[in-house]
Parts: C-alpha cells; sequence; structure tokens
C-alpha cells in the first residue's frame, strides 16, 4: 500500500533573495540621496584631551559647569559637613559648609525632605540651588570648601531671586567662620 502523506513530499524552494528591507544597492530609491557630509575643520589634535573629548564623544566642561564630580554624594560626607562644619542659617534655609580631607574641589550638597513639598516642588528648588550655586555662590567660596544646604519648609514658595538672596547672605556669614 502506497501512503500518500504530504509531509512527505518535497516543497519547492523558492530562489534566494536580497535583503528586502535594502532596495538595491544604495538604500530607497524613492528617497533623495544626499552627498557624504564634509569633514570637519579645524584642529583634530587629541593632545591634552579626555579620550571621549578627543573622539568627540563627550563636550569640554566649562569652569562654571556643574558636572557629577561638583556634588556630594555620601552621607558621610553630609554628616561630616554638618557635624564639623560653620553653619548659617535663614527662615527657609540651612547651610553648612568646610573642608573635607581630600577634597581640592568645591562641592555642593542638597537636602529637601518631602516636608517642603510634593517631588516638583522639591526638583524646583534643588535646581534653583544648583543654578545659584554654578553661577554665584561657588565664585564666593575658597577653593576646597564644600558646602550643604538644607531646606526647610516654604522655601518652595521662594522665587529664584529670594532664594539667591538668602543663600548669599548666608554664603558670606559662613565664609568669614571658615
Amino acid at each position: 500500500m502506497v501512503s500518500n502523506d504530504e509531509k512527505d513530499l518535497p516543497t519547492p524552494q523558492s530562489p534566494p533573495k536580497a535583503d528586502p528591507r535594502l532596495h538595491g544597492p544604495h538604500g530607497n530609491p524613492g528617497r533623495p540621496q544626499r552627498a557624504q557630509t564634509p569633514p570637519r575643520k579645524g584642529p583634530s589634535a587629541a593632545r591634552d584631551q579626555h579620550p571621549g573629548q578627543a573622539a568627540r564623544l563627550t563636550r569640554a566642561r566649562g569652569p562654571a559647569s556643574f558636572a557629577r564630580a561638583d556634588r556630594l554624594h555620601h552621607s558621610a560626607e553630609f554628616r561630616f559637613l554638618q557635624r564639623h562644619g560653620a553653619r548659617a542659617e535663614s527662615g527657609y534655609f540651612v547651610m553648612y559648609a568646610g573642608r573635607i580631607v581630600g577634597d581640592e574641589k568645591s562641592r555642593l550638597g542638597i537636602t529637601v525632605s518631602k516636608r517642603v513639598g510634593v517631588a516638583v516642588v522639591r526638583n524646583a528648588i534643588k535646581r534653583r540651588i544648583r543654578e545659584l550655586y554654578r553661577l554665584r555662590l561657588r565664585a564666593m567660596l575658597e577653593v576646597g570648601t564644600s558646602v550643604v544646604i538644607i531646606a526647610r519648609p516654604g522655601a518652595g514658595q521662594l522665587t529664584s531671586d529670594a532664594i539667591g538672596g538668602e543663600l548669599n547672605a548666608m554664603i558670606r556669614t559662613i565664609s568669614k567662620r571658615i
């Protein structure tokens, strides 16, 4: 008895095709083709640059930038400044400043608790403080002086100018004590 089962029949194979995503050797023929962009002009010497800058993967930071290295990250650093640093306070902020052993750079730490407001308000306060520190406050301190700023309830209702006025006054007071 001969079995006529379809699974035993060979299936015709279609010839291999080019990649269906690419139309022709130069991409989609319906799109306008552009010429190659010319190479950048200017110095391309990689001397005195970070490898990422030399490969043009990162930008060079200016003196007024505020990078990750300009922040306090560890709770031990916050606690050290709160215990051993000079203190100044206003109605809406408390500031501690001092030198951390081994730190040659001025750094900033900001604490804004949930008592100050919702996340949007807390983040706005932190952004304003960072910007004021970057533009004005860092220049008022000696190099290597780290600062912790703690926001108190009500700070979320202040304008940027009011925050700047309070922080300027506290920096002047603290820089005399250090």
